[in-house]
């Protein structure tokens, strides 16, 4: 099984193929992913969080490709699964 199969675990270190792409935390709030960080538009102007702490990780709820469910979580304690869309296995020569 591996980071493009369906229901498999993501860690954070595996975040890193998902750069760029939108994040929906447990409260509501969207961030773009910019790893190692995540950053969020606010009014005063963009917060960046550091995905690699736990807690920041813990509220990540789902992982979006344009209109494409990559990843969700479905309760608070459940692992961030990938849903098998949204990202191509690209081999290189």
């Amino acid at each position: 099984m591996d980071l493009y199969s369906k229901n498999f675990a993501l860690t954070k270190r595996q975040l890193r193929k998902f750069n760029n792409l939108k994040v929906i935390f447990m409260d509501g709030t969207q961030g773009k992913i910019l790893y190692p960080y995540v950053s969020i538009r606010r009014r005063q102007g963009y917060e960046h969080l550091n995905l690699e702490n736990d807690r920041v990780f813990q509220e990540v709820k789902r992982i979006e490709n344009g209109r494409v469910l990559v990843a969700e979580r479905r309760t608070p304690k459940a692992p961030l699964l990938t849903t098998g869309r949204g990202i191509k296995n690209f081999r290189g020569k």
